[in-house]
Protein backbone atom coordinates (compact mmCIF):
# COMPACT_ATOMS: atom_id res chain seq x y z
CA UNK A 1 0.00 0.00 0.00
CA UNK A 2 1.05 3.70 -0.66
CA UNK A 3 -0.34 6.86 -1.48
CA UNK A 4 1.22 9.72 -4.04
CA UNK A 5 0.63 13.13 -2.51
CA UNK A 6 2.76 14.89 -5.23
CA UNK A 7 3.63 18.32 -5.83
CA UNK A 8 0.63 20.44 -6.53
CA UNK A 9 1.19 24.69 -7.41
CA UNK A 10 -0.94 26.78 -5.33
CA UNK A 11 -3.96 28.86 -6.55
CA UNK A 12 -2.28 32.09 -7.16
CA UNK A 13 0.74 30.64 -8.61
CA UNK A 14 1.52 32.09 -12.22
CA UNK A 15 2.87 29.42 -13.02
CA UNK A 16 -0.39 27.30 -13.04
CA UNK A 17 -0.69 25.51 -16.52
CA UNK A 18 -2.37 27.32 -19.15
CA UNK A 19 -5.86 25.70 -20.21
CA UNK A 20 -6.15 24.62 -24.14
CA UNK A 21 -7.10 27.62 -25.77
CA UNK A 22 -10.56 25.95 -27.59
CA UNK A 23 -11.71 24.59 -24.30
CA UNK A 24 -11.48 28.11 -21.77
CA UNK A 25 -15.05 28.71 -22.93
CA UNK A 26 -16.44 24.91 -21.45
CA UNK A 27 -16.86 25.05 -17.78
CA UNK A 28 -16.78 21.29 -17.44
CA UNK A 29 -13.39 21.12 -19.47
CA UNK A 30 -12.32 23.60 -16.87
CA UNK A 31 -13.35 22.07 -13.66
CA UNK A 32 -11.87 18.51 -15.04
CA UNK A 33 -8.78 20.23 -16.59
CA UNK A 34 -5.39 19.92 -13.75
CA UNK A 35 -3.57 22.98 -13.45
CA UNK A 36 -2.03 22.69 -10.93
CA UNK A 37 0.13 19.42 -10.30
CA UNK A 38 3.35 19.72 -11.05
CA UNK A 39 4.71 16.18 -10.06
CA UNK A 40 2.81 12.97 -9.28
CA UNK A 41 5.71 10.81 -7.81
CA UNK A 42 9.61 10.93 -7.07
CA UNK A 43 11.59 7.66 -6.87
CA UNK A 44 15.51 7.33 -6.76
CA UNK A 45 17.02 4.17 -8.49
CA UNK A 46 20.29 2.70 -6.92
CA UNK A 47 21.16 1.04 -9.91
CA UNK A 48 21.29 4.60 -11.87
CA UNK A 49 21.63 6.80 -8.77
CA UNK A 50 19.54 9.27 -10.95
CA UNK A 51 16.33 10.56 -8.80
CA UNK A 52 13.01 10.70 -11.15
CA UNK A 53 9.85 12.91 -10.93
CA UNK A 54 6.96 11.92 -12.96
CA UNK A 55 3.54 14.35 -13.43
CA UNK A 56 1.75 16.07 -16.23
CA UNK A 57 2.80 17.00 -19.31
CA UNK A 58 5.24 20.07 -19.18
CA UNK A 59 3.59 23.44 -20.24
CA UNK A 60 5.62 26.40 -21.39
CA UNK A 61 4.70 27.79 -17.90
CA UNK A 62 6.00 24.49 -16.06
CA UNK A 63 9.42 25.04 -18.11
CA UNK A 64 9.60 28.32 -16.67
CA UNK A 65 8.77 27.62 -13.21
CA UNK A 66 11.52 24.41 -13.32
CA UNK A 67 14.33 26.35 -14.56
CA UNK A 68 14.01 28.96 -12.35
CA UNK A 69 13.39 26.87 -9.26
CA UNK A 70 15.51 25.73 -6.65
CA UNK A 71 15.95 22.08 -5.88
CA UNK A 72 17.82 20.51 -3.00
CA UNK A 73 18.17 16.79 -1.94
CA UNK A 74 18.77 16.37 1.67
CA UNK A 75 20.22 20.17 2.01
CA UNK A 76 22.45 19.70 -1.22
CA UNK A 77 21.44 21.92 -4.41
CA UNK A 78 20.95 19.65 -7.61
CA UNK A 79 20.36 20.51 -11.63
CA UNK A 80 17.49 19.49 -12.97
CA UNK A 81 17.36 17.71 -16.46
CA UNK A 82 13.56 18.07 -18.01
CA UNK A 83 11.84 15.47 -20.40
CA UNK A 84 8.60 15.66 -21.82
CA UNK A 85 8.19 12.28 -22.82
CA UNK A 86 4.93 12.45 -24.01
CA UNK A 87 1.79 15.09 -24.74
CA UNK A 88 0.15 13.80 -21.71
CA UNK A 89 3.39 13.12 -18.87
CA UNK A 90 6.69 15.07 -17.90
CA UNK A 91 9.65 13.70 -16.38
CA UNK A 92 12.31 15.62 -14.38
CA UNK A 93 15.23 13.77 -13.73
CA UNK A 94 18.26 14.83 -10.57
CA UNK A 95 21.37 12.55 -10.35
CA UNK A 96 21.12 12.02 -6.19
CA UNK A 97 24.23 13.57 -4.72
CA UNK A 98 24.32 10.59 -1.95
CA UNK A 99 23.07 7.05 -2.34
CA UNK A 100 19.88 7.22 0.02
CA UNK A 101 17.88 10.30 -0.83
CA UNK A 102 15.16 10.88 1.49
CA UNK A 103 13.71 14.38 0.91
CA UNK A 104 13.25 17.11 -2.21
CA UNK A 105 12.80 20.22 -1.70
CA UNK A 106 11.40 22.73 -4.06
CA UNK A 107 11.91 27.05 -3.68
CA UNK A 108 10.79 29.72 -6.18
CA UNK A 109 11.85 33.00 -5.25
CA UNK A 110 9.38 34.70 -7.29
CA UNK A 111 6.36 36.27 -5.55
CA UNK A 112 4.39 34.56 -4.53
CA UNK A 113 7.01 32.51 -3.36
CA UNK A 114 6.35 28.42 -3.80
CA UNK A 115 8.07 26.04 -1.06
CA UNK A 116 7.19 22.53 -1.29
CA UNK A 117 8.44 19.01 -0.16
CA UNK A 118 8.30 15.75 -1.28
CA UNK A 119 9.25 12.38 -0.28
CA UNK A 120 11.70 10.46 -2.66
CA UNK A 121 10.60 6.81 -3.14
CA UNK A 122 12.23 3.91 -4.33
CA UNK A 123 12.00 1.60 -7.28
CA UNK A 124 11.07 -1.58 -6.53
CA UNK A 125 11.52 -3.43 -9.37
CA UNK A 126 12.71 -7.10 -7.24
CA UNK A 127 9.10 -7.20 -6.21
CA UNK A 128 7.53 -7.92 -9.38
CA UNK A 129 10.68 -9.49 -10.92
CA UNK A 130 9.48 -12.84 -13.11
CA UNK A 131 5.66 -12.08 -12.51
CA UNK A 132 2.73 -12.11 -14.55
CA UNK A 133 1.25 -8.81 -13.36
CA UNK A 134 -1.83 -7.24 -13.84
CA UNK A 135 -1.85 -3.04 -14.47
CA UNK A 136 -5.35 -1.32 -13.93
CA UNK A 137 -6.66 2.11 -12.34
CA UNK A 138 -10.03 2.37 -10.20
CA UNK A 139 -12.06 4.51 -8.88
CA UNK A 140 -14.98 3.04 -6.79
CA UNK A 141 -15.42 -0.50 -8.43
CA UNK A 142 -17.09 -2.45 -6.21
CA UNK A 143 -14.51 -4.58 -3.80
CA UNK A 144 -16.09 -7.84 -5.27
CA UNK A 145 -15.93 -6.63 -8.60
CA UNK A 146 -12.32 -6.05 -8.31
CA UNK A 147 -11.84 -9.34 -6.28
CA UNK A 148 -13.53 -11.54 -8.90
CA UNK A 149 -11.36 -10.10 -11.33
CA UNK A 150 -8.50 -10.88 -9.51
CA UNK A 151 -9.21 -14.37 -9.24
CA UNK A 152 -10.59 -14.80 -12.84
CA UNK A 153 -6.77 -13.85 -14.12
CA UNK A 154 -5.27 -15.75 -11.32
CA UNK A 155 -7.16 -18.84 -12.31
CA UNK A 156 -7.38 -18.62 -16.18
CA UNK A 157 -3.92 -17.01 -16.84
CA UNK A 158 -1.75 -17.59 -14.14
CA UNK A 159 -1.28 -13.93 -13.09
CA UNK A 160 0.17 -13.72 -9.73
CA UNK A 161 0.59 -9.92 -9.38
CA UNK A 162 -0.88 -6.68 -9.46
CA UNK A 163 -0.24 -2.91 -9.43
CA UNK A 164 -3.19 -1.03 -8.84
CA UNK A 165 -3.67 2.63 -8.65
CA UNK A 166 -6.77 4.26 -6.60
CA UNK A 167 -8.15 7.51 -7.87
CA UNK A 168 -9.49 8.75 -5.00
CA UNK A 169 -12.43 6.27 -4.11
CA UNK A 170 -14.48 7.55 -1.59
CA UNK A 171 -16.53 4.39 -1.30
CA UNK A 172 -14.58 1.96 0.67
CA UNK A 173 -10.59 2.78 2.37
CA UNK A 174 -7.34 2.15 1.23
CA UNK A 175 -7.16 -0.38 4.13
CA UNK A 176 -10.37 -2.10 2.34
CA UNK A 177 -8.95 -2.04 -1.05
CA UNK A 178 -5.80 -3.63 -0.09
CA UNK A 179 -7.06 -6.55 2.17
CA UNK A 180 -9.42 -7.31 -0.91
CA UNK A 181 -6.59 -7.64 -3.73
CA UNK A 182 -4.09 -9.21 -0.81
CA UNK A 183 -6.87 -11.76 0.14
CA UNK A 184 -7.20 -13.24 -3.18
CA UNK A 185 -4.87 -16.48 -3.04
CA UNK A 186 -2.10 -16.06 -5.71
CA UNK A 187 -1.49 -12.69 -5.58
CA UNK A 188 1.78 -13.23 -4.48
CA UNK A 189 2.86 -9.54 -4.73
CA UNK A 190 0.31 -6.53 -4.92
CA UNK A 191 0.79 -2.55 -5.02
CA UNK A 192 -1.91 -0.65 -4.15
CA UNK A 193 -1.31 2.90 -4.46
CA UNK A 194 -3.60 5.76 -3.61
CA UNK A 195 -3.74 8.55 -6.26
CA UNK A 196 -5.98 11.18 -5.45
CA UNK A 197 -5.68 13.42 -8.29
CA UNK A 198 -7.76 15.07 -11.10
CA UNK A 199 -8.18 12.33 -13.76
CA UNK A 200 -9.00 14.72 -16.62
CA UNK A 201 -11.68 15.76 -18.52
CA UNK A 202 -13.95 13.95 -20.83
CA UNK A 203 -14.19 13.59 -24.49
CA UNK A 204 -12.49 11.91 -27.44
CA UNK A 205 -11.27 15.02 -29.63
CA UNK A 206 -7.62 14.76 -29.82
CA UNK A 207 -7.43 18.18 -26.98
CA UNK A 208 -9.29 16.70 -24.64
CA UNK A 209 -7.49 13.41 -25.12
CA UNK A 210 -4.32 15.06 -24.85
CA UNK A 211 -5.47 16.85 -21.42
CA UNK A 212 -5.97 13.66 -19.18
CA UNK A 213 -2.59 13.41 -18.16
CA UNK A 214 -3.56 10.96 -14.93
CA UNK A 215 -3.79 7.70 -16.76
CA UNK A 216 -0.24 7.59 -19.05
CA UNK A 217 1.56 9.20 -15.80
CA UNK A 218 0.10 6.73 -13.61
CA UNK A 219 1.48 4.06 -16.37
CA UNK A 220 4.72 5.77 -16.68
CA UNK A 221 5.07 5.15 -12.91
CA UNK A 222 4.51 1.74 -13.02
CA UNK A 223 6.93 0.81 -15.89
CA UNK A 224 9.92 2.40 -14.37
CA UNK A 225 9.33 2.36 -10.66
CA UNK A 226 8.13 -0.92 -10.34
CA UNK A 227 7.87 -3.67 -13.81
CA UNK A 228 10.97 -3.49 -15.50
CA UNK A 229 11.59 -6.59 -14.62
CA UNK A 230 8.31 -8.23 -14.94
CA UNK A 231 7.95 -11.36 -16.56
CA UNK A 232 4.72 -9.97 -18.59
CA UNK A 233 2.31 -7.13 -18.20
CA UNK A 234 -1.31 -7.10 -19.00
CA UNK A 235 -2.96 -3.97 -18.73
CA UNK A 236 -7.01 -4.45 -18.71
CA UNK A 237 -9.35 -2.70 -16.51
CA UNK A 238 -11.25 -4.04 -14.08
CA UNK A 239 -14.76 -4.85 -16.27
CA UNK A 240 -12.38 -6.38 -18.88
CA UNK A 241 -11.97 -9.97 -18.96
CA UNK A 242 -9.27 -11.40 -21.62
CA UNK A 243 -10.51 -15.08 -22.75
CA UNK A 244 -8.13 -18.16 -23.60
CA UNK A 245 -8.66 -19.52 -26.98
CA UNK A 246 -6.23 -22.33 -26.63
CA UNK A 247 -3.48 -23.83 -24.34
CA UNK A 248 -1.14 -20.87 -23.92
CA UNK A 249 -2.23 -18.03 -21.18
CA UNK A 250 -1.82 -14.97 -22.08
CA UNK A 251 1.54 -14.58 -20.34
CA UNK A 252 2.94 -17.19 -22.17
CA UNK A 253 1.53 -16.50 -25.87
CA UNK A 254 3.65 -12.90 -25.25
CA UNK A 255 6.70 -14.27 -25.08
CA UNK A 256 6.72 -16.07 -28.49
CA UNK A 257 5.16 -12.81 -30.36
CA UNK A 258 8.28 -11.28 -32.57
CA UNK A 259 8.33 -8.16 -29.57
CA UNK A 260 7.27 -10.09 -26.93
CA UNK A 261 3.90 -7.74 -27.38
CA UNK A 262 0.10 -8.41 -28.45
CA UNK A 263 -2.84 -6.16 -29.04
CA UNK A 264 -5.92 -7.65 -27.40
CA UNK A 265 -9.27 -6.79 -29.47
CA UNK A 266 -11.99 -6.07 -27.44
CA UNK A 267 -15.82 -7.24 -27.72
CA UNK A 268 -18.92 -5.67 -25.15
CA UNK A 269 -20.80 -8.46 -23.13
CA UNK A 270 -24.09 -8.06 -21.84
CA UNK A 271 -26.09 -8.89 -18.76
CA UNK A 272 -29.54 -8.58 -18.60
CA UNK A 273 -31.35 -6.94 -15.62
CA UNK A 274 -32.22 -8.79 -12.61
CA UNK A 275 -35.22 -9.40 -11.19
CA UNK A 276 -34.49 -8.03 -8.33
CA UNK A 277 -32.97 -4.67 -7.12
CA UNK A 278 -30.95 -6.16 -4.73
CA UNK A 279 -29.44 -9.20 -7.04
CA UNK A 280 -25.90 -7.80 -7.72
CA UNK A 281 -24.28 -8.27 -11.25
CA UNK A 282 -20.94 -9.62 -11.40
CA UNK A 283 -18.25 -10.39 -14.34
CA UNK A 284 -20.30 -13.77 -14.94
CA UNK A 285 -23.46 -12.55 -16.12
CA UNK A 286 -21.93 -11.00 -18.98
CA UNK A 287 -23.20 -13.95 -21.25
CA UNK A 288 -25.12 -11.87 -24.17
CA UNK A 289 -24.02 -9.83 -27.21
CA UNK A 290 -25.86 -7.69 -29.34
CA UNK A 291 -27.32 -9.04 -32.60
CA UNK A 292 -25.90 -7.27 -35.41
CA UNK A 293 -22.86 -5.04 -35.40
CA UNK A 294 -21.73 -3.69 -31.95
CA UNK A 295 -19.43 -0.69 -31.08
CA UNK A 296 -15.91 -0.71 -31.92
CA UNK A 297 -13.37 -0.38 -29.04
CA UNK A 298 -9.58 0.12 -29.00
CA UNK A 299 -7.52 -2.74 -28.06
CA UNK A 300 -5.43 -3.37 -24.71
CA UNK A 301 -2.27 -4.67 -24.30
CA UNK A 302 0.04 -7.99 -22.87
CA UNK A 303 3.88 -6.27 -22.50
CA UNK A 304 7.02 -7.98 -21.82
CA UNK A 305 8.86 -5.30 -20.31
CA UNK A 306 12.10 -6.65 -20.66
CA UNK A 307 11.70 -7.28 -24.25
CA UNK A 308 11.92 -5.13 -27.58
CA UNK A 309 9.99 -2.48 -26.59
CA UNK A 310 11.99 -2.40 -23.21
CA UNK A 311 12.07 1.59 -21.92
CA UNK A 312 9.19 2.36 -24.64
CA UNK A 313 6.43 4.87 -23.23
CA UNK A 314 2.80 2.75 -22.05
CA UNK A 315 -0.27 3.73 -23.53
CA UNK A 316 -4.20 2.91 -23.08
CA UNK A 317 -4.17 0.95 -26.38
CA UNK A 318 -0.60 0.10 -27.24
CA UNK A 319 3.10 0.85 -26.79
CA UNK A 320 5.19 3.84 -28.02
CA UNK A 321 6.39 3.34 -31.72
CA UNK A 322 4.92 -0.39 -31.75
CA UNK A 323 2.63 -1.25 -34.41
CA UNK A 324 -0.20 -3.38 -33.07
CA UNK A 325 0.15 -7.17 -33.15
CA UNK A 326 -3.11 -9.57 -33.83
CA UNK A 327 -1.87 -12.56 -35.17
CA UNK A 328 -3.21 -14.36 -32.56
CA UNK A 329 -6.98 -15.55 -31.01
CA UNK A 330 -6.98 -14.06 -28.16
CA UNK A 331 -9.71 -11.01 -27.38
CA UNK A 332 -11.27 -9.29 -24.05
CA UNK A 333 -14.81 -9.22 -23.21
CA UNK A 334 -15.92 -5.75 -21.86
CA UNK A 335 -18.74 -6.18 -19.52
CA UNK A 336 -20.87 -3.75 -19.45
CA UNK A 337 -22.50 -3.10 -16.56
CA UNK A 338 -19.29 -3.51 -14.22
CA UNK A 339 -19.47 0.03 -14.07
CA UNK A 340 -20.03 3.02 -11.65
CA UNK A 341 -21.15 5.37 -14.97
CA UNK A 342 -18.71 7.49 -13.88
CA UNK A 343 -17.68 7.77 -17.69
CA UNK A 344 -21.25 7.37 -19.52
CA UNK A 345 -24.43 5.69 -19.67
CA UNK A 346 -24.10 1.93 -19.35
CA UNK A 347 -27.95 1.51 -18.17
CA UNK A 348 -29.94 -2.20 -19.67
CA UNK A 349 -31.24 -2.04 -22.65
CA UNK A 350 -34.05 -4.45 -24.16
CA UNK A 351 -32.82 -8.34 -24.16
CA UNK A 352 -34.43 -8.74 -27.58
CA UNK A 353 -31.40 -6.59 -28.46
CA UNK A 354 -29.12 -9.32 -27.75
CA UNK A 355 -28.18 -13.41 -28.07
CA UNK A 356 -25.59 -15.62 -26.12
CA UNK A 357 -22.64 -14.93 -26.96
CA UNK A 358 -20.40 -17.96 -27.81
CA UNK A 359 -17.95 -18.21 -24.81
CA UNK A 360 -20.84 -18.05 -22.31
CA UNK A 361 -20.57 -21.24 -20.98
CA UNK A 362 -16.65 -21.34 -20.72
CA UNK A 363 -17.24 -17.42 -18.78
CA UNK A 364 -19.33 -19.28 -15.85
CA UNK A 365 -17.13 -22.11 -15.60
CA UNK A 366 -14.07 -19.43 -14.79
CA UNK A 367 -15.62 -18.09 -11.73
CA UNK A 368 -16.65 -21.55 -10.74
CA UNK A 369 -14.62 -22.96 -7.27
Amino acid sequence: MGILKGVRLPQNSRFLRNVPRSKVEIPAFLDAYDRHTLFYDAFYNPETGVITMIGPSIKRKTVMFLKSAIFKIDRARADISIRQVSPRTGEVNIISPNNDPTNMRILHPTPPKTSAQMRIGRTDHEAFEGRNVLLAISKNNKLSWIKDWLRYYVKVHGADAVVLFDNGSDAYTLDDLTQTVTSVPGIEAAKVISADFPFGPKGTDRTSVNSKFFHLSMFHIANRRFLAKANAVLSVDIDELVTKPGADTIFEAVNHTPQRFLSIPGRWRYATKPTSPDQPITHQDHTMMRIGRDAVMGPKWCLDPKGALAGKYWRVHGIAGAKHFYDHDFKFLHCRQISNGWDYDRAFEPEEHFEQAPEAATTKQAFQD
